[in-house]
């Protein structure tokens, strides 16, 4: 069983591509081995591309395209930075060394962390 997160696209997917390489959150995620899933739900309409590596343009088709309501692959949480700054966020959750599945696995998500195995979640 490893630590899973369920992240909305298209943040999960630049997760797992290493252009993400923040994760904010109001809690530190666990440091360690983490699974990426991205959230079945619809995008939104507007996402903020904060924590990326470089500036980035994506156009709403290919948001829409991204999987959704599957396992992705994993990434390492190495570090957490609290935020000083005034924001909707506590904390920085760092990630590295993204690991992207051969191909995504469909599960069904939850929120907070989650455990799954690559036979299915539990």
């Amino acid at each position: 069983m490893v630590n899973a997160l369920t992240i909305r696209q298209p943040y999960a997917s630049l997760i797992i591509r290493g252009i993400k390489t923040i994760e904010c959150r109001n809690w530190k995620l666990p440091l360690g081995k983490l699974v990426i899933h991205a959230a079945a739900g619809r995008p939104p309409k507007f996402p903020c591309l904060l924590g990326c590596t470089a500036p980035l343009t994506l156009t709403r088709a290919e948001i829409e395209s991204m999987p959704r309501g599957v396992v992705l692959g994993t990434v390492h949480v190495v570090a957490h930075e609290r935020i000083e700054t005034p924001a909707p966020y506590k904390w920085a959750n760092v990630l590295e060394a993204p690991q992207p599945l051969p191909e995504p696995v469909p599960a069904k998500g939850r929120q907070s962390i989650w455990q799954w195995s690559e036979g299915g979640d539990s």
